[in-house]
């Protein structure tokens, strides 16, 4: 679990220092945003662990996204960042984005994992 809540730290730091280098954030950041925001992404890091039941892949998605905006709306709220339909757009934005490095990342550990297995036979 640790783990998990690191790697999505890690993620969710990367995301807000990118948000705020680009200026999606209206004001300077605080710490309560600064430590909110890791402890959220640290959250959605442990919420992946629904990737590792049996269920369908696709309603593990749909699970985590739902978890991910859930927990993003009550750091938004807690923040009193404004939402609208902008954030929403780019909650899902970013959602999708990060999905497709992570999952860009599993094809590249699969393919490596199966060359050293290759080169085993």
């Amino acid at each position: 679990m640790i783990n998990r809540f690191l790697k999505g730290l890690v993620i969710g730091a990367t995301t807000y220092l990118v948000f705020i280098t680009f200026h999606f954030q209206n004001t300077l950041p605080t710490v309560f945003n600064t430590v909110s925001v890791m402890i959220i992404s640290g959250l959605i890091g442990i919420a992946t662990v629904v990737f590792k039941t049996d269920i369908n892949y696709f309603l593990a998605i749909l699970i985590h996204f739902l978890t991910t905006s859930v927990l993003v709306g009550i750091m938004m709220f807690l923040n009193h960042w404004q939402i609208g339909w902008q954030s929403v757009l780019l909650v899902v934005l970013t959602y999708v984005i990060v999905w497709i490095i992570m999952r860009l990342q599993q094809l590249q550990d699969v393919r490596k994992i199966n060359a050293r297995l290759n080169q085993r036979k």
